[in-house]
């Protein structure tokens, strides 16, 4: 969510949060898409977030239904990522303090006036628990990942030596301040990708330990 000041407090910033509010309403339709152990999305949770995911794409591509089928089934493959990180997280007792939540929630909101929120979330129909249990869980998943991959990653000062020597733009000559930024540009370019092949093993892990159920019939 942007965040504006309280001078800034335009029709189009409201607009979007009663957006985002809305949806996440209660869902209707309590069917199990998804299920990862104990951890569960209902098709209405999942065509909520969708539509949310949605929000500020190319209009063509929301008319061009292969287009559309095709955002449908990345969301779903990164809803199922979730779910497994949830499970994990379920099972190995990691879980965020409210404190770090509510801190988190502060910063989301940064600029909102109190009774503005509670206007938006009444005129959305919201349903403030589903909103916090979504936003904590997107905040756990992150912690989780930071916490079993991302911690772990690292690159050595050799491998940096090596992809700058690599690169057709490298310089030994260059001005020393110039030289650090393309040191420090290669050394989170290698760890970007070193982070995401750490990922997708660690997900492929987590695919064979949890067994996961996706009920598409039940999907539009």
């Amino acid at each position: 969510m942007p965040d504006p000041r309280l001078g800034g407090k335009v029709l189009a910033a409201a607009f979007l949060f009663i957006l985002l509010a809305s949806c996440f309403q209660q869902p209707q339709d309590a069917g199990v898409l998804i299920q990862v152990g104990r951890t569960t999305v209902t098709v209405g949770e999942f065509e909520s977030r969708f539509t949310l995911s949605q929000l500020g794409g190319d209009p063509d591509d929301m008319a061009d239904m292969q287009a559309r089928q095709r955002a449908r089934e990345e969301f779903l493959a990164h809803a199922v990522e979730q779910a497994l990180v949830l499970e994990h997280a379920r099972i190995q007792g990691i879980a965020l303090e409210p404190a770090a939540v509510d801190q988190a929630l502060a910063g989301f909101f940064r600029g909102y006036p109190q009774e503005e929120l509670d206007r938006f979330f009444a005129e959305g129909g919201v349903n403030r628990a589903a909103w916090r249990r979504d936003f904590e869980d997107r905040l756990l998943v992150q912690e989780v990942i930071r916490k079993e991959v991302l911690s772990k990653v690292d690159v050595s000062g050799e491998a940096v030596k090596d992809a700058l020597r690599s690169m057709e733009s490298y310089d030994p000559f260059a001005p020393p301040a110039e030289q650090e930024a393309r040191w420090e540009a290669a050394r989170r370019l290698l760890i970007r990708k070193k982070a995401q092949a750490a990922y997708t093993l660690w997900l492929a892990g987590l695919k064979k330990r949890y067994p996961v159920v996706i009920h598409r019939e039940l999907l539009p």
